[in-house]
């Protein structure tokens, strides 16, 4: 059920366009919908620019990739293309994950069995610290995925903003209010 709420929402959901916002742009294609229900602006590219950079401008992150980061180890990193981010997340939380089963189902049984306060003890412990690599690894997926994306998109940005002619145009009218 959760599952088919999720595939819903992302495909059904209707973009709110801004008010009194106009968007004005040479050369460019204006689509009104597409497959994923967004409104897409293809601008004119700059010179140079890979399609492996366009893709990187092209990505998003909403609450619902936070929301999957939570399911799916590494989630954010390989969205994200940085696949050693999300082999080291996903590492940490499948670590996180068989400590909390170990605790739960070879630990347990024979702590209660016995009731010794130490296997207890041990058991919960080893439980917390699979708990704490499990929440580490999702921090780091989200804080760390987001870090590298944004980093990226701004060095392209800078990039080609830096390299991009810029030519000043003087008013052709006195506007400083001196007569």
């Amino acid at each position: 059920m959760f599952l088919t709420i999720l595939t819903i929402n992302s495909v059904v959901r209707e973009p709110q366009p801004l008010e009194g916002v106009r968007i004005t742009v040479q050369d460019s294609v204006w689509i009104k919908r597409d497959t994923f229900a967004t409104y897409n602006l293809f601008p004119v590219l700059p010179e140079g620019m890979t399609y492996n950079e366009f893709k990187y401008l092209q990505i998003k992150i909403d609450y619902w990739d936070r929301m999957w980061s939570m399911i799916l180890p590494g989630y954010l990193h390989f969205i994200t293309y940085d696949r050693t981010g999300g082999f080291i997340s996903a590492s940490v939380r499948i670590l996180g994950l068989a400590l909390m089963g170990y605790a739960m189902y070879i630990g347990a049984p024979g702590a209660v069995e016995g009731l010794d306060p130490n296997a207890l003890k041990l058991n919960a412990g080893i439980f917390g610290v699979g708990m704490f690599l499990n929440f580490a690894g999702w921090v780091y997926d989200v804080v760390h995925g987001e870090y590298r994306l944004r980093d990226m998109q701004m060095r392209i940005l800078y990039r080609y903003r830096s390299t991009y002619p810029y030519q000043f145009i003087p008013p052709t009218e006195d506007v400083s209010g001196v007569e």
